[in-house]
């Protein structure tokens, strides 16, 4: 190989190696930072409740034993029109990540014991 060949692959090499190394620094920033949704979701100021939030939420029993007060505080207002409301029952929309119209609606739904707090946690398809 000339040195004139292996003036012209330099630039070459050079942005195969720059597009490598910015992959692989996203690539670790990515998992860093990313840790369970929920924790990637509170650092937020508004929580958007997806799927995979909720999933957090009732794998981890974060909710369980929290007060009405508390849970509104976290989550914020639940749906008010949701026919599966009520006063042992919150009930929150579950946001579709990237879909305009939602065919299969998801819910949230919260249900409180007899002592005011969370008894339970489920995710409901209407």
């Amino acid at each position: 190989m000339t040195d004139v060949e292996r003036r012209r692959q330099l630039p070459i090499l050079a942005v195969i190696s720059s597009i490598t190394l910015c992959c692989l620094g996203i690539y670790a920033y990515n998992a860093h930072s990313s840790g369970s949704a929920l924790h990637s979701a509170t650092r937020i100021e508004k929580l958007r409740l997806t799927r995979e939030v909720a999933d957090d939420l009732i794998r981890k029993g974060t909710l369980i034993g929290k007060t009405r007060e508390e849970v509104l505080s976290f989550l914020g207002q639940p749906a008010e029109h949701s026919a599966y409301a009520s006063d042992s029952r919150m009930v929150y929309c579950i946001e579709d990540k990237g879909w305009i119209i939602t065919i299969d609606q998801k819910y949230f739904v919260i249900e409180f014991g007899d002592d005011g707090t969370v008894a339970s946690c489920q995710i409901m398809r209407c």
